[in-house]
């Protein structure tokens, strides 16, 4: 099994400083690829490759820069490319590129797609941001594929647009397993969760499994403001059977 992690930092479009805490949750669950979603590249950019290289995670990627975006990193183990999927673009803002990465493997072979889908507004804006990703994820369907991220959406909450598309993922074949845990992001007043962080698998791979770990030894990973934690999102964690 290939593990996976992907965890929102909590950057809200702004350079933060990346606590020591971060990259000590990193290494006690020991990932093959680690994807950053709501990241922004700052002053400690470099201090972060070269942590993540120590782990073993030298294939290091972000995506486009913009002043006021978000964006996605992605570190692994295994050398991969970027650009084999393109992010949405064509009915979208400049958010909708920059909060997507995607990357081919060869050994294994699949496509890794990292996100955060946008925090919009405009309903219209998230209809049209999930239409174009359903799209694109319809046309590389028979591909091995794996999608991981904070989604905006939960398949059980049927008010929510993401979550519509996800079902519709789906009843097409896909697999969005249902991590172990209570949740995987919680208000800064820790007035509510939700689970908006998952992981989706292509009709071809064999089996997925996932969990959010909002706690480790020593580490508040997830919580509100009054915890004091690394971040508002949990770790999602993702085992993927790649292998035939």
């Amino acid at each position: 099994m290939t593990r996976i992690l992907a965890w929102n930092l909590n950057h809200r479009s702004r350079p933060k400083r990346i606590p020591a805490g971060v990259f000590d949750a990193i290494r006690q669950l020991h990932p093959d690829i680690l994807v950053l979603n709501e990241y922004v590249e700052g002053a400690d950019h470099r201090r972060l490759r070269d942590d993540l290289r120590s782990m073993g995670l030298g294939c290091i990627q972000v995506s486009e820069r913009r002043p006021g975006h978000n964006q996605v990193l992605m570190a692994s183990k295994f050398d991969f490319i970027m650009g084999t999927v393109l992010p949405p673009s064509n009915n979208c803002d400049s958010h909708g590129r920059t909060n997507l990465l995607a990357a081919s493997f060869h050994a294994p072979d699949f496509t890794l797609i990292g996100m955060r889908a946008p925090a919009y507004e405009s309903a219209k804006q998230v209809r049209a941001y999930w239409g174009e990703l359903s799209q694109t994820l319809k046309a590389i369907a028979s591909r091995k594929v794996v999608v991981i991220g904070d989604m905006n959406g939960d398949p059980e909450n049927a008010k929510s647009i993401g979550g519509q598309h996800l079902v519709a993922l789906i009843e097409a074949g896909w697999k969005i397993p249902r991590a172990t845990g209570e949740w995987s992001y919680k208000a800064d007043s820790g007035a509510y969760t939700s689970r908006i962080d998952h992981v989706v698998a292509s009709p071809g791979i064999r089996a997925a499994s996932a969990s959010y770990i909002t706690a480790l030894p020593g580490i508040v990973v997830a919580g509100s403001r009054a915890e004091a934690a690394l971040s508002d999102h949990a770790i999602c964690v993702g085992e993927v059977e790649l292998r035939d």
